[in-house]
């Protein structure tokens, strides 16, 4: 037996493995599976970071907001914040609001590992201990919590062995130095007016490798060491590259 159209609700703060079973468990009875983002005034994560992580861990389901205005959400409320008209023939989930939310929707429940024995972790879980939960969380999250280490130095003062030997011991990876790939590529010294790409290149370097890493990334240089060496290899300020060093914490 199938339903026309299914919905499965939550925070997602954050998304985590136990999520993706419960989507890709409604899709296989539902033709079309609506995913109801819950905001709330109380949210730790921000609505429109939490969307586009769902965007792209299921990009062919709808997805909606659902604004509340109290922090403490009842299925009546949530079914009232749905979209007008909404009609779902199921509700998927693991908790008792599911089934509640289900019985004020007029829907059939359909429970999915309530018991965590398939994926056994929540979301208040992982919030309690993220790093020791991490293998349940998607690739598009990590970014978010690993934890970011940079060495920084003169050239030559041994960097990059440090990096390799760290992500080594710790099983995780790294991110090398953009600058040596400019110079690699260009035979030459980056000059003032393209450190601030050398920069971008390098965050780039960071936030793709960063949804690879295991806790923990190991970068070697960052946007401030190089805004920092634009200085004093060049006895100018690269406004640019500091005004993208200042919005990396």
């Amino acid at each position: 037996m199938r339903a026309a159209r299914g919905l499965v609700c939550g925070v997602f703060s954050p998304p985590h493995a136990g999520h993706q079973l419960v989507v890709d468990f409604a899709r296989k009875l539902a033709d079309e599976v609506t995913i109801a983002l819950i905001v709330t005034p109380g949210d730790l994560i921000d609505a429109e970071l939490r969307q586009s992580w769902l965007s792209e861990m299921f990009p062919s389901n709808p997805i909606v907001q659902c604004a509340v205005d109290e922090p403490e959400v009842d299925a009546a409320k949530l079914a009232a914040a749905l979209p007008e008209g909404s009609r779902f023939g199921m509700v998927f989930g693991s908790d008792l609001f599911d089934a509640e939310l289900a019985k004020a929707l007029n829907a059939q429940y359909v429970a999915v590992d309530p018991e965590r024995a398939n994926v056994g972790v929540s979301g208040a879980a992982i919030r309690d201990d993220v790093i020791g939960n991490w293998e349940f969380l998607p690739a598009c999250v990590r970014p978010q919590y690993v934890q970011r280490i940079c060495v920084f130095g003169p050239a030559g003062s041994g960097k990059s062995s440090l990096v390799e030997q760290l992500t080594i011991h710790y099983d995780t990876v790294g991110t090398f130095e953009y600058r040596e790939s400019f110079i690699a590529q260009a035979g030459r010294e980056p000059n003032l007016d393209e450190m601030a790409f050398v920069a971008a290149a390098q965050l780039a370097s960071e936030d793709a490798m960063a949804r690879q890493a295991n806790r923990v990334l190991f970068c070697d240089s960052n946007a401030s060491a190089l805004a920092l060496e634009a200085e004093i290899r060049h006895n100018e300020s690269s406004s640019e590259t500091w005004a993208l060093a200042r919005e990396r914490h």
